[in-house]
């Protein structure tokens, strides 16, 4: 699926129980305004001061991130790849971790691999 860079919530069509567990895996690349990375996210000193406004804070920049609803209840980092165990119910998701103002000049999208373990 498609992961689009500007979309808050991409919407991957799968709803998860506690337990179920997950492979997923990310290829292709992304733009954070002028900064061009991948799914492996980026860190920049000049960007320290914010790293507070980043939606799940011990990912880095533009990691890929999936989350079990939209409430940030239950955040995983997946990178260029990641198994996940879901620990509760609800639809998954998945995002460009960015500051949730500044998703207006992100540009292009991923495209990840969904796998059910």
């Amino acid at each position: 699926m498609q992961v689009i860079a500007r979309e808050l919530w991409n919407d991957t069509g799968i709803d998860v129980a506690p337990g179920d567990r997950l492979r997923i895996t990310a290829s292709g690349k992304w733009d954070d305004w002028f900064e061009k990375t991948n799914a492996g996210g980026y860190e920049r000193w000049h960007m320290a001061p914010f790293r507070f406004m980043r939606r799940c804070r011990p990912a880095k920049w533009f990691e890929l991130v999936a989350s079990v609803g939209k409430d940030g209840g239950e955040y995983h980092r997946i990178g260029h790849g990641a198994e996940l165990t879901a620990a509760r119910a609800g639809r998954l998701y998945l995002f460009a971790n960015d500051a949730r103002i500044a998703y207006w000049n992100n540009d292009g999208a991923i495209e990840a691999a969904i796998e059910q373990l």
